[in-house]
């Protein structure tokens, strides 16, 4: 799934747009990404994984990862390990999530997951600033992030599901299976070098209405 796609300087460019949650982006910076390297992203939680003694993302680390006590830090874990492991995926051309920098299609989008990031909070107040992505990645991995909105007991067995469909690339709201969910949002995972471009002009602070988060026991 692309972008708008430009002619900018004589090349096709797609604009996708990033909810800047961190509030470090401006107009002009250029990002340095490469699929075999961390983004800042990866980098973050590369930090907290090697606190907890991980140093790869294997089989042999999943006791250690029981640690982590955050669930966003054992949740990339495990997403992880599936991409890596999984045999339904195993033959995917995905890239790591560590990897990668975040983006929507639309600016619709960016708004929706920022109420979602709202309500997962419990943030009565969530002000927030949207800037347009040009790439010249023109046909990046597209998932649906609606997947990862449940919180799940640390059993792989309740949580395979789930990931293992979020890496295929199915959007939940297709699956007849999952009663209680979120409505898609296409997640697009870039890797390589791209621009910030101009802040939409967007403004709003969000109420919050049920808390996003469903738990899967």
């Amino acid at each position: 799934m692309g972008g708008v796609i430009k002619q900018i300087k004589g090349n096709s460019m797609a604009i996708y747009y990033h909810l800047d949650r961190s509030g470090l982006l401006e107009e002009g910076q250029e990002i340095s990404l490469d699929p075999q390297q961390p983004s800042r992203f990866g980098r973050n939680y590369w930090q907290i994984f090697e606190r907890f003694g991980i140093t790869e993302i294997s089989d042999e680390y999943k006791d250690k990862a029981k640690l982590l006590k955050n669930y966003a830090e054992y949740r990339e874990f495990w997403l992880e390990l599936f991409r890596l492991n999984d045999p339904y995926l195993k033959e995917l051309n995905v890239p790591s999530r560590l990897n990668c920098f975040f983006v929507v299609q639309n600016v619709d989008d960016a708004i929706s997951f920022a109420s979602r990031v709202a309500s997962a909070k419990n943030s009565a107040n969530y002000s927030y600033k949207i800037f347009e992505v040009i790439t010249n990645q023109l046909n990046p991995t597209s998932l649906d992030m609606a997947w990862l909105d449940f919180e799940f007991p640390r059993d792989y067995t309740k949580f395979g599901y789930y990931y293992r469909h979020y890496w295929l690339g199915d959007k939940i709201d297709d699956d007849d299976n999952i009663v209680q969910k979120s409505k898609s949002i296409i997640e697009i995972l870039l890797d390589q070098p791209l621009t910030i471009g101009k802040e939409v002009n967007y403004r709003s602070t969000l109420k919050v209405g049920n808390k996003l988060c469903s738990k899967v026991g």
